[in-house]
């Protein structure tokens, strides 16, 4: 499975997403790998001090991506990649890498304007490859009882693509943690638990699915 996160600026960023979704699913006893695709890759170099003994490789150019995904993909890892996410060009990467990309939004007008045309890009490229990749919204950086969340939810749904049920809420412990996975004190509002349960919605349908890391 390969995983692509992309267009989130604020809130509980792509970035920090991205890595608690690799703790998460290496600690579930699925290799997992990051690919930072950012400029100096600053997740990878954060996620190698969080843990010396997970796999990281950066990549900036969609040629350098398309290698280290066959790279980890023949080592056995499922891969989650970290992309800028907000241009076309880097868009288009993420799309022909991706098997699935979450595109995390908050609630707010400009976060719905630039995810609009992300989702356009998106669902161009599903219509060309046959339904790839899959996509899914993810509602970031909510509140408990979120009218607006709620609002947001309603008006995407026309755009085609799904929204998790599952929302990431703005808690503390995702801004000053590389990784909330795996310290209970950092889960007492249930950041921990918010991501397992984005994995449970989102990424193991996919895992289930494959049986082994980037099986066709």
């Amino acid at each position: 499975m390969i995983l692509g996160l992309g267009n989130s600026k604020g809130g509980v960023g792509k970035s920090t997403i991205a890595a608690n979704l690799v703790v998460e699913l290496c600690d579930r006893g699925y290799p997992t790998a990051l690919i930072d695709a950012e400029k100096n890759s600053p997740t990878a170099r954060r996620l190698l001090k969080y843990d010396p003994t997970l796999v990281v490789k950066g990549a900036s150019s969609l040629e350098e991506i398309d290698e280290a995904v066959e790279q980890l993909a023949q080592s056995g890892h499922h891969v989650v990649i970290d992309s800028p996410g907000r241009s076309g060009d880097e868009l288009t990467a993420l799309c022909l890498a991706s098997d699935i990309v979450l595109i995390p939004m908050q609630t707010t007008e400009q976060d719905l304007l630039q995810t609009t045309d992300v989702l356009t890009l998106v669902r161009a490229f599903q219509r060309r490859m046959a339904g790839r990749p899959q996509a899914a919204i993810i509602l970031n950086a909510t509140r408990r009882r979120d009218i607006a969340a709620r609002r947001f939810r309603e008006g995407l749904l026309p755009l085609g693509v799904p929204v998790a049920k599952t929302q990431l809420r703005r808690l503390d412990d995702y801004r000053f943690s590389v990784s909330v996975m795996r310290d209970s004190e950092l889960n007492r509002q249930g950041a921990a638990d918010d991501i397992r349960t984005l994995v449970d919605e989102l990424v193991m349908p996919h895992l289930n699915h494959q049986g082994v890391a980037n099986e066709q």
